[in-house]
């Protein structure tokens, strides 16, 4: 028989004991994780290491792009006729 979880008010199919709110039929209260330490202690690491790759990759990118900008300098051919920081503060001393 179909059993309805009184901490989420959904409809468990029959013989589950536990619903995904973390209430346990059994028991009749939440129940604490099935993961042992080690499983969350991967779990984790693994959080830490995607983590961890994604600073790198932005950092790289950015160090990339910072280095792109200063090695053109308005001479690179996908950026013909791009100016450089310098000429824009000339133009504009020299307009005042």
């Amino acid at each position: 028989m179909a059993q309805d979880c009184p901490r989420c008010g959904l409809t468990s199919p029959p013989g589950a004991q536990r619903r995904d709110c973390g209430y346990d039929f059994t028991v009749g209260r939440v129940a604490g994780s099935y993961l042992t330490n080690e499983q969350r202690a991967l779990i984790a690491d693994a959080r830490r290491r995607k983590k961890i790759f994604w600073v790198a990759l932005g950092t790289l990118a950015a160090l990339w792009t910072l280095r792109s900008s200063q090695y053109c300098q308005g001479r690179c051919p996908r950026l013909k006729g791009a100016r450089t920081l310098g000429e824009w503060q000339l133009e504009l001393l020299s307009d005042s």
